[in-house]
């Protein structure tokens, strides 16, 4: 049984940090015992590991913690390079059932791949778990990952984003001869067009990469890390980007930059960014993302396409389809055999959270909003993680929403998505063993220690004097 006791400053409701005394008491077989300020604050069960914090780096998602769903306050920070045992380690994010090593469960997600969507699951330095911006974190046990040799403590911290982005890269894959949009690099997007020229490289094919900025400070940064060309927003007109781009991945974390992705974009924009805030009217965004859902137009062979890809039979397919559309032509000629609920219904949900839906048809902003609402602490919603949605724009109400319009009519689809691999990512750093220095060299701007953390958040809100702000904290 170890005993680690600490003080670490928690991120509170008006952003402001406070010290608070720690205790964690337990093991990886038996569990442990969070205390906080002399009372239990957390119990949890076996699969966790203690890790003593090295560095962990600031993300946009720390600086919006107070925007998100979960519950403050907590120590934040989950971009975290650790010490395991004297071995240097990379530590992922999620707490599921997989990645704590239990395997008599029952979970249908850990089951089934979808193990960051699992309904148990705790996020590091977002829900309830403690993060990186302490001198430990209890870690699940397969979460923890040797750092090559080859990555420096430094660059350490970028293996959580850099994975974030590869798996962005990974979902919207560009084709032959794309032309590709990164809108807003800065932290996230940065990495973004990295990781869109190590696809490049690794996988043999050629498209452009074009970075969309508005600060001619960051061009060269772009430029290194791979962009081939640089568009300054200030420099051109809007309407000269106007459905330029095959793929255009919104890293901005800004309603405005989506707008903008959504006129730049011919087919996809991919969105990554958790900011919590309402989008073109539709209020859950970042839910969306941290469910990893699509949103794209209906159209006959769409829905074909999803329907025959779906497993089972079907009468068991786990297919919504609005009320609106239950008679409509768009549905009756594919003789769905669907489970049709006539509204969203918090209490049928609750009894069975499991029970989700695969796919789901809409034709409005409130049936939207209603059918991605969370309506579990882990962000739940009646639409499965992973999930589609389809938008037929065939109510009046629709006439007043420019998204589903834009998305209905110009046939664009939105993709997201959140963590990554990190063992795809390590493999990765390995395969392209200069990739790692080059990410360090551009981005780390700043490193502080953790005394100064206060400094170092303050500092990461500024653009104009940072990109990623580093937290020495052992």
């Amino acid at each position: 049984m170890d005993e680690i006791i600490f003080s670490a400053s928690e991120y509170q409701a008006d952003q402001s940090l406070l010290t608070v005394p720690y205790c964690y008491t337990g093991s990886v077989d038996k569990g442990w015992k969070i205390e906080r300020d002399g009372a239990v604050w957390l119990e949890l069960g076996p699969g966790y590991v203690a890790v003593k914090t090295l560095y962990c780096g600031i993300c946009s998602t720390d600086l919006a913690r107070h925007c998100l769903p979960f519950s403050l306050p907590q120590i934040i920070g989950h971009e975290l390079i650790g010490e395991y045992h004297g071995v240097r380690v990379a530590v992922e994010i999620n707490a599921s059932h997989a990645a704590r090593g239990i395997t008599e469960h029952g979970c249908e997600f850990c089951h089934n791949g979808l193990d960051s969507h699992c309904p148990d699951r705790m996020t590091l330095g977002i829900d309830r778990l403690p993060g990186g911006f302490s001198p430990w974190v209890l870690a699940p046990v397969h979460a923890v990952h040797t750092l090559p040799e080859t990555v420096s403590l430094h660059a350490g911290v970028l293996i959580e984003p850099f994975a974030a982005a590869v798996k962005a890269v990974e979902i919207s894959s560009p084709a032959l001869g794309d032309t590709v949009a990164v809108l807003g690099p800065r932290r996230l997007g940065m990495l973004v067009i990295a990781a869109l020229d190590s696809h490049r490289k690794l996988h043999n094919i050629q498209f452009e990469i074009v970075a969309v900025m508005r600060h001619e400070a960051l061009r060269l940064t772009a430029q290194q890390l791979g962009a081939d060309r640089v568009i300054l927003l200030q420099n051109e007109r809007q309407d000269e980007v106007y459905k330029q781009f095959d793929i255009v991945f919104d890293t901005t974390g800004s309603p405005t930059g989506f707008e903008l992705a959504m006129a730049m974009a011919k087919h996809t924009v991919h969105v990554k960014s958790t900011h919590g805030k309402s989008v073109m009217g539709f209020d859950n965004m970042t839910a969306m993302v941290i469910n990893e859902q699509v949103m794209a137009g209906f159209t006959e062979q769409t829905l074909f396409n999803l329907v025959s890809a779906m497993p089972g039979k079907a009468g068991h397919r786990s297919i919504y389809v609005s009320p609106s559309l239950l008679q409509h032509d768009y549905i009756s000629p594919f003789n769905l055999s669907c489970e049709l609920v006539s509204h969203i219904d918090d209490a049928l949900f609750k009894q069975n959270p499991l029970k989700q839906f695969e796919l789901a048809i809409v034709s409005s902003m409130q049936e939207l909003n209603q059918l991605t609402r969370p309506i579990t602490m882990q962000g739940q919603s009646l639409l499965k993680a992973t999930g589609t949605i389809l938008l037929a724009p065939v109510t009046s109400s629709c006439k007043k929403s420019e998204l589903i319009n834009k998305i209905t009519q110009e046939q664009l689809e939105v993709v997201t998505s959140r963590c990554g691999s990190f063992v795809n990512t390590i493999d990765a750093l390995r395969k392209l063993p200069r990739l790692a220095e080059t990410l360090e060299k551009c981005l780390i701007t700043q490193i502080l220690d953790i005394e100064h953390l206060t400094e170092a958040m303050q500092l990461a809100r500024q653009s104009d004097k940072s990109i990623k702000v580093v937290v020495k904290t052992n």
